[in-house]
C-alpha cells in the first residue's frame, strides 16, 4: 500500500474529525495534495477515542488498560500490517495527540512510512505549562466524589465541564479568540453554546485520553528516523509555544541531518492557536513539499 496516507486525529476526538470543509475540503479534492482520488486515505479511531474499544464502550469503566501513546502507535502498526495487509504508507501525517504519534511512528517503525508530518505538537516529554493543565484536569476528575471511582452511574458534571473548559482556554489563541468573540455578551453566549455538549464527553473517556501523554518521550529515538519529516507548529500554540526552541532542537540537533524540517507558522488572520490544525490551508504547501522530497524513496 505504498499510496496508502495514514491520518491520526487528536486527544478525545475521531478520525472523522478530518473530515471537515476546513481539512478535507483542503486536501481530499481531485488535484489537491492529498487527492482521495490517488491516495488510499486511512482515518483511524485509535484506542480510547471515536469507535474504538474505551473505558465507556467495553463496560470496563476505570478498570480499563491505562494506555500511552506508544500503545495506540504498536496496536495500530499491528492492524495495519496484520489485519489488513498494509506493510508501507506513502505519508503519516499527525494532528495535537496524532502528531506526538507520528514522531513515534518514525522511531518505532523507521521503514513503515516514505514521509512523516506532524503537526501542532512536540517531540519532547509534556512538561511545563503543558503538564500543568493536563494534571489540573486529570485531577478534576480523580478528586470529584461524583466519578466514584471511575464507576459513576451517571456523569461527574462539575468536574467534567471543569476539565473541557481546560481545553477550551487551551486550545485557542488569545488574539484569534479576542477578535472573534470582542465582547463580554459574546464570550457569554459562547460559553452558554458551549455548555449543552459538556454531557455529551464520558469522564472516564476524557481522563484516559489526556492521561495517554504520561510517557510520551521521543527524544531519545529521533536519531532513528529515517523518512524525511517536517514539523508543522503555529506561533500562537499556547500548548506548544515555540519560544521554547524545542521543535528546532529537535530537528536540528537530534534527527539526522537533511531529514527534517521545522515550521512556525507566524501569526496571521487564519491562525486561530493549537486548533489551527484544523485548517489545512495553512500547511497544504508544505504537504506538498514534502511528497516532492519525499518522491523517490
Amino acid at each position: 500500500m505504498h499510496r496508502g496516507v495514514y491520518q491520526i486525529s487528536g486527544s478525545t476526538s475521531s478520525g472523522s474529525a478530518f473530515l471537515t470543509p476546513d481539512f478535507a475540503g483542503t486536501l481530499f479534492n481531485p488535484g489537491q495534495a492529498l487527492s482521495a482520488s490517488e491516495y488510499f486515505l486511512i482515518l483511524p479511531d485509535a484506542i480510547g477515542h471515536g469507535n474504538s474499544s474505551k473505558p465507556s464502550n467495553t463496560g470496563l469503566r476505570a478498570r480499563f488498560p491505562r494506555y500511552q501513546y506508544s500503545d495506540i502507535v504498536r496496536a495500530e502498526h499491528h492492524l495495519l500490517t496484520s489485519h489488513f495487509g498494509i506493510n508501507h504508507t506513502r505519508l503519516i501525517l499527525g494532528v495535537s495527540m496524532g502528531g506526538s504519534q507520528t514522531w513515534l511512528w518514525g522511531e518505532q517503525y523507521p521503514s513503515f512510512t516514505d514521509a512523516l508530518m506532524p503537526i501542532a505538537c512536540q517531540p519532547a516529554p509534556i512538561s511545563g505549562q503543558n503538564r500543568l493543565w493536563r494534571k489540573l484536569l486529570i485531577e478534576l476528575i480523580r478528586t470529584d466524589p461524583a466519578w466514584e471511582a471511575g464507576e459513576y452511574t451517571t456523569q461527574p458534571l462539575a468536574s467534567l465541564t471543569g476539565a473541557l473548559s481546560l481545553t477550551q482556554t487551551m486550545f485557542y489563541a488569545p488574539l484569534a479568540f479576542q477578535e472573534q468573540y470582542p465582547t463580554r455578551d459574546a464570550v457569554d453566549a459562547y460559553v452558554a453554546a458551549f455548555l449543552p455538549y459538556v454531557p455529551t464527553f464520558d469522564a472516564n473517556d476524557v481522563l484516559y485520553a489526556w492521561n495517554a501523554s504520561n510517557t510520551y518521550d521521543p527524544v531519545s529515538g529521533l536519531g532513528l528516523i529515517r523518512a524525511p519529516l517536517t514539523a508543522v507548529n503555529t506561533a500562537d500554540d499556547m500548548i506548544n509555544p515555540p519560544v521554547l526552541g524545542t521543535l528546532e532542537d529537535a530537528v536540528e540537533n537530534k534527527m539526522k541531518a537533511g531529514l527534517g524540517k521545522a515550521v512556525v507558522l507566524p501569526v496571521s488572520d487564519g491562525t486561530i492557536g493549537h486548533a489551527s490544525f484544523g485548517k489545512a490551508g495553512l500547511y497544504e504547501d508544505e504537504v506538498r513539499l514534502l511528497i516532492a522530497r519525499s518522491e523517490d524513496r
